[in-house]
């Protein structure tokens, strides 16, 4: 465990920056550093003044065309700091001055690069109680974006790893720093893993306990809502399957519509087991944060008289010391308290108006949802009498090709000339007979009149 590397940064403004170098410079010597080892340390890069970290800051924001210029409290650089672990510390100090150099550079120069920046400061102290080395770094990328933007809780948790491959790589035997979420899940002591005293633990667990009960009751409302929306678009899913079958429908329109209830079944799946391991480790951060309560319940004194206002001038005798001691613990503890309960109090306000606005975007969702479904019957229905009117144009024609037909046969046996042409005239002579023998009078005459012309010829 302790043949470990740890990286830990922070942001730094132009005073901020003034300190950190007076202090890696040794320019103020506090009081527990051991002078007689100060020559030892090695200031392999001196860090860059105020005055040029700023400047460089503005170069490098230029790039983005930002209108407003830096602010003089802005964080100009990144500062942090490299160290070891107890037994890696012996390691460390084994080396000769030159590996050390080239180990702690090695490293400045990969979180630099991780960071899309440049090192501007690396100082090697071995006058201290462990061997450790600051770095610098401007505190905006080479983009012009600031670190504090892109540095996040997963980069941070990267520089552990490059620190310790560094370390890896020149064959050292140290590793990274056992991750937070591993300890917690190894049962270490919870109030080890956060340093926080047992006062602080007193007033911040019960207010995180209640957190916690509350999002895994989140948690589980939100899995059933999931799981009520993959049952739903599981459902749909099989009707659109059946309609592509029984070829209900356009199969490109069935097809799209089952693909999208299949992914939405598969977002609500993914999402109950997302939130299924969620409640699995808000159980067991509970049970942590009460084991803690527990073991540190007692450590803290109980004070239970009336808070009193006290004046900024009051002389206390010795004699009424301790109660004054008392009189301003009570005043701490139920302000703390009191703002612990405002701040709960905040967060259920948070929580139920998150509910809402949860609640009325899924009505919407759904209101939705039910339009888009009544629209798709109504396509189904329009699609089905389209169907139907083309099946009727169809007997319609061929009707009337076959009726077209029998007028030009008729045609031809009454002896009308170009009968092809005059069958529409044949049809609607037809149509005009009453009955069978008006027909075959008309018949009789047709044939009578033709033999009439016949005989008396073209002339006649």
């Amino acid at each position: 465990m302790s043949l470990t590397v740890s990286i830990r940064i922070r942001r730094l403004t132009a005073s901020k920056a003034i300190g950190q170098n007076r202090h890696d410079l040794r320019q103020a010597i506090p009081g527990y550093v051991n002078q007689e080892r100060t020559a030892d340390n090695d200031i392999i890069l001196a860090p860059a003044n105020p005055t040029t970290l700023r400047q460089t800051c503005s170069e490098r924001r230029a790039q983005r065309h930002c209108q407003r210029i830096l602010k003089s409290n802005a964080a100009i650089a990144m500062g942090g700091i490299i160290t070891f672990g107890t037994e890696a510390q012996a390691v460390i100090q084994a080396l000769s001055k030159a590996d050390q150099r080239a180990m702690y550079l090695s490293v400045g120069q990969q979180l630099a690069e991780r960071l899309n920046t440049t090192l501007t400061g690396l100082v090697v102290h071995n006058d201290e109680a462990a061997p450790h080395a600051h770095f610098q770094m401007p505190g905006y990328d080479l983009d012009g974006v600031p670190l504090s933007k892109t540095v996040t809780r997963e980069v941070t948790s990267e520089l552990q790893d490059i620190a310790g491959q560094v370390l890896a790589a020149q064959g050292l035997n140290i590793t990274r720093g056992k991750a937070k979420q591993e300890r917690v899940k190894d049962d270490e002591d919870w109030s080890k893993i956060i340093h926080r005293s047992v006062q602080q633990l007193h007033e911040d667990l019960p207010a995180e306990i209640a957190a916690a009960q509350q999002r895994r009751a989140e948690a589980e409302r939100e899995a059933e809502e999931a799981e009520k929306k993959r049952e739903k678009n599981a459902r749909l899913a099989a009707k659109a399957k059946e309609d592509l079958e029984a070829g209900r429908g356009d199969v490109e329109k069935v097809q799209k519509r089952l693909q999208a209830y299949e992914r939405r079944q598969a977002e609500a799946e993914k999402q109950i087991k997302t939130l299924e391991q969620e409640q699995a480790d808000l159980e067991l951060a509970i049970a942590r944060k009460q084991k803690t309560a527990g073991h540190i319940q007692g450590e803290m004194p109980q004070l239970v008289s009336a808070k009193k206002l006290l004046s900024k001038n009051l002389t206390v005798a010795p004699e009424d010391l301790a109660d004054y001691h008392q009189q301003v613990a009570e005043y701490i503890r139920d302000t703390i308290a009191a703002k612990v309960e405002s701040a709960v109090q905040a967060e259920k306000a948070r929580i139920v108006q998150r509910e809402q606005a949860v609640r009325a975007k899924e009505s919407q969702l759904n209101g939705q949802e039910a339009e888009l479904q009544e629209w798709h019957e109504t396509l189904n229905t329009r699609e089905n009498r389209l169907k139907n009117h083309d099946d009727v144009y169809a007997e319609n024609t061929r009707l009337r090709q076959r009726l077209e037909t029998v007028g030009m046969h008729v045609g031809s046996i009454l002896g009308i000339q170009n009968a092809s042409m005059n069958r529409g005239k044949v049809l609607r002579a037809v149509e005009s007979a009453s009955s069978m023998a008006s027909f075959q009078k008309a018949l009789a005459e047709q044939k009578l009149s033709q033999e009439v012309n016949r005989r008396n010829g073209p002339g006649g």
